[in-house]
């Protein structure tokens, strides 16, 4: 079966001397869940951002999808917006001719799916660490990518609201056979969340 990513000899260099990456080489199947794991540094994150579009390498050659959906560390939400005007934001710009009731009901799934139903008219700033983060990924999903990237996404959070977010992503994974690819430095979360760990 012909891979959905495929790196070949992808290296990525800052400078003659800092050097992130060095001829990887990996096949991603359609509907995989790949962990990427490493130590501080390894270049787990610039690979990411490489398969995402974020950077380009300096050597090497990628085979992806046009478009994929990123999940950020810090959610990378727009503060000034509702959860509800974040996830309907990326609808909105993908979508021609979408009334704005159907791109409110679209967003209102996503965030639905995310258990935010009682959420989706508070800012950021009022919400917890976990809830931001669910706002992020019913975002991601909201843009409709067959790949959903996501870069350490759990750092940052209490132990039972990551163990529940696992829960939900593994649910999401099932339920939409999406292709995900997620950097993690913790060899638990791999093992417990990934088919295939690299």
């Amino acid at each position: 079966m012909e891979p959905l990513i495929k790196l070949e000899k992808l290296g990525r260099k800052f400078s003659a001397e800092s050097v992130a990456l060095k001829d990887v080489n990996l096949e991603i199947q359609k509907g995989d869940f790949i962990c990427i794991i490493g130590t501080s540094g390894s270049g787990k994150s610039t690979l990411l951002n490489m398969i995402s579009g974020i950077d380009t390498p300096s050597e090497g050659t990628i085979k992806k999808p046009d478009h994929v959906a990123m999940v950020f560390q810090n959610s990378a939400l727009l503060p000034w917006f509702t959860a509800l005007d974040n996830v309907s934001l990326i609808i909105e710009a993908q979508t021609k001719g979408l009334s704005k009731k159907n791109i409110r009901d679209e967003a209102l799934k996503h965030l639905e799916l995310m258990g935010l139903k009682n959420f989706v008219d508070k800012y950021p700033h009022q919400l917890s660490g976990g809830q931001r983060q669910r706002v992020g990924i019913a975002r991601a999903l909201a843009a409709n990518t067959d790949v959903l990237l996501l870069d350490e996404p759990f750092s940052a959070l209490d132990t039972q609201t990551t163990i529940e977010l696992h829960i939900d992503l593994i649910k999401i994974w099932q339920e939409t056979g999406k292709t995900i690819i997620m950097v993690s430095h913790s060899i638990e979360e791999a093992v417990t969340l990934a088919n295939r760990i690299v």
